[in-house]
Parts: structure tokens; sequence; C-alpha cells
């Protein structure tokens, strides 16, 4: 499970991905790969992270990506303070777990 700090973070997550266990992946937790899965805003700074799936949702031939951008700037998704991308959606959840807590 992802752990997140709410005093710190707001979050969407239409999916409940916080409450799938580590060690299950994306088809046995029931998680649909899409593009809009987690987003957290930081409370105090101006800085979002965003997960998702980019690639074919019916093959599943993509990747899962976590960007950091920074919402201060003009257009904030044409330049992403971090961008990592995995094959793999257990990597991928730690992946989202490594910046939030870096950010936080």
């Amino acid at each position: 499970m992802i752990e997140v700090d709410t005093k710190t973070w707001s979050v969407h997550d239409p999916d409940r991905i916080l409450e799938v266990a580590l060690g299950k992946s994306h088809l046995s937790s029931g998680v649909e790969p899409r593009e809009d899965l987690l987003f957290f805003e930081h409370k105090t700074k101006p800085i979002s992270v965003d997960f998702g799936f980019y690639g074919n949702e019916t093959t599943f031939n993509g990747e899962w990506v976590v960007y950091v951008i920074n919402t201060s700037f003009e257009e904030p998704w044409s330049q992403p303070l971090e961008r990592m991308a995995s094959s793999s959606f257990l990597k991928a959840i730690e992946n989202v777990q490594n910046t939030v807590a870096k950010y936080t």
C-alpha cells in the first residue's frame, strides 16, 4: 500500500489504489490501466504528482508513468520536474511511494 501524509497532500484516488497491497499485479488487484489513476497535490508547495498508464489500455502495451509537475509554471505538463516510467505496475507503485516521500 502507498503511504501518504494527508496533512501534506490532497489525494485524488478514484480507483482506491492506495488500498492495493504491494505484491499484487494490477490485473489481480482490479486496477484498470488508464491515464488518470492517482493525483497528489501538495498543500503548501506548487508540486503535484500524477500517476497513470500510457499506452494501449486493451493490450496493456505501454508504460506506467509517474510525473512530478510544478504547478507554478505556465505550462507545467510540457516541462515536468521528473518522469519515471516502468513496464511493471509494482515498480510504478514503488515509484509513486518514493516520489511522494521525496516531495513531502
